[in-house]
């Protein structure tokens, strides 16, 4: 609806893009949110967490892959009630994440 006035090509364009950026950053919140409930142990099963996560499988991945990284790098270190690398082994092999789960990173020493 122009009422009136002439509609450039370039402002329905930008309009366009502003709407995909707000959805994006909406995604993004709800996936960092997904992520810290099942960073840490909690009695309640994240069956929403895991759908949210699921959904957005692209924008979890890198997430999913540095909590693998963090468990690896910090060993004995890490803190006694973080879970987040079991729920990533989960999902990367569910997203079947042949990239980063056939990498030899583990080092057994």
């Amino acid at each position: 609806m122009s009422y009136g006035f002439p509609i450039h090509q370039h402002v329905v364009q930008y309009s366009r893009l502003i709407a995909i950026v707000i959805s994006d950053l909406c995604i993004e919140s709800d996936l960092r949110t997904a992520i810290a409930k099942i960073t840490y142990v909690n009695k309640a099963f994240p069956g929403e967490a895991l759908k949210v996560i699921t959904e957005n499988k692209e924008e979890a991945i890198p997430y999913l892959r540095d909590a693998i990284e963090k468990a690896v790098d910090e060993k004995d270190d890490l803190e006694d009630n973080y879970q987040l690398h079991f729920y990533a082994f989960f999902l990367l092999g569910e997203f079947q994440d042949r990239d980063f789960l056939g990498q030899s990173f583990f080092s057994w020493d």
